[in-house]
């Protein structure tokens, strides 16, 4: 059947049993066990007629997610006249977003969820690269991740072909940047050409105002034999001596998309792992929501993050990520939340490139269901 926007355009035609010899209405009820592809909610009481409209004012005593799909109750919850055809139900299906799974989750409690300003990030920097599958392939290889690493790179510590450039406060690279990290200019050409359609990296300049002495870098958009600077608004031809260090001829400088840069820098591409892990243990459905929100955590007006947040086959996991060495504080947030009126996740993941003490696996622990993951778990050095 078709869905637009996540509903289904027509009823579904709950099938007929086949191994009743008789079928006596309003003495003979089953149930239908329906699944989506590649769509598998948590087993939530309240989901249920959240995702299967039966009729209005249905409850959860006539739908439910079940393990194994959504189950509803046939042939109707109210029986009237004698033909089967006329009264079996057929249900139109909505699929609620995963923000929307994960409120249906927390509703037993005050929390409510959003999006962080890391959580936009991560997720316009998915949809560039086109899909998680995608951009965990690229930051997980050695190679390619240290294209990104390069975009990262301040000061006269740069490598060769990383040019810094301290009034933007970013680094562009050229072809022998990217070449140095795949191993030969041609397999650099190619991957900048396809970094360019995904619209990861734009390709430009960096000139020199002549009047203000401004380095700053120029997309294509900004060009045509005239730029104009930055600081000063000075339009002026760009020539010989608005090349960057002096050059004969300009070269092309590559900059990375800004949601790119900063769903990097701020360390997003380790969450991004532990997802594209995770995904990989799916059978039937995963989704997820990186990097949320949790308002109203423990009391009015606070907020807590949450840097895992996905749903594996119908099963909750939730996650910590760091960078730096796993503290003891940082299972506070999880210790609270199995105290709450709420089912605990199936899974606590905690994640980090660093060395973890023996007393953080210790206090992990005692944590139900946690876990832990590491460096060489999820990146290949």
């Amino acid at each position: 059947m078709g869905f637009i926007e996540g509903k289904s355009v027509s009823p579904f035609d709950t099938p007929r049993p086949k191994n009743f010899n008789e079928i006596r209405l309003g003495e003979h009820y089953w149930l239908t066990s329906l699944q989506i592809e590649g769509y598998q909610p948590p087993s939530l009481p309240t989901l249920g007629p959240e995702i299967l409209k039966l009729f209005r004012g249905s409850s959860t005593t006539e739908s439910r997610v079940a393990n194994d799909g959504v189950v509803y109750l046939c042939p109707n919850a109210m029986i009237f006249g004698n033909e089967l055809d006329a009264i079996l139900v057929r249900p139109k299906i909505e699929m609620p977003d995963v923000m929307t799974l994960f409120d249906s989750y927390f509703a037993a409690s005050d929390i409510t969820t959003q999006y962080s300003d890391k959580g936009k990030f991560f997720n316009d920097t998915v949809s560039r690269f086109g899909g998680l599958d995608e951009l965990g392939a690229f930051v997980k290889a050695k190679a390619t991740r240290s294209v990104l690493d390069k975009f990262m790179q301040t000061g006269k510590n740069a490598d060769d072909g990383v040019f810094y450039v301290r009034t933007d406060q970013r680094a562009y690279l050229d072809l022998d940047a990217f070449a140095a990290s795949v191993g030969s200019r041609e397999a650099a050409a190619n991957l900048v050409d396809e970094l360019l359609t995904k619209d990861v990296l734009q390709r430009g300049y960096i000139l020199k105002c002549e009047r203000c002495s401004l380095s700053s870098w120029y997309g294509l958009d900004a060009l045509s034999s005239m730029f104009t600077c930055n600081r000063c608004s000075f339009r002026q031809q760009f020539t010989q001596k608005h090349w960057k260090n002096g050059m004969v001829e300009p070269q092309w400088c590559y900059k990375l998309a800004e949601t790119v840069y900063q769903f990097y820098e701020k360390n997003s591409h380790l969450t991004a792992q532990v997802l594209y892990k995770l995904k990989s243990q799916s059978i039937s459905a995963f989704h997820y929501a990186p990097e949320i929100d949790l308002l109203n955590f423990s009391k009015p007006g606070q907020s807590r993050e949450m840097d895992v947040a996905c749903i594996l086959d119908g099963q909750i996991i939730f996650g910590e990520c760091k960078t730096e060495t796993l503290k003891l504080k940082d299972a506070e947030k999880f210790e609270a939340l199995v105290r709450k009126p709420l089912r605990n996740p199936a899974r606590i993941v905690f994640a980090t490139t660093q060395n973890v003490s023996e007393e953080f696996k210790e206090r992990m622990s005692q944590l139900p269901n946690a876990e832990l993951m590491v460096r060489s778990d999820l990146y290949d050095d």
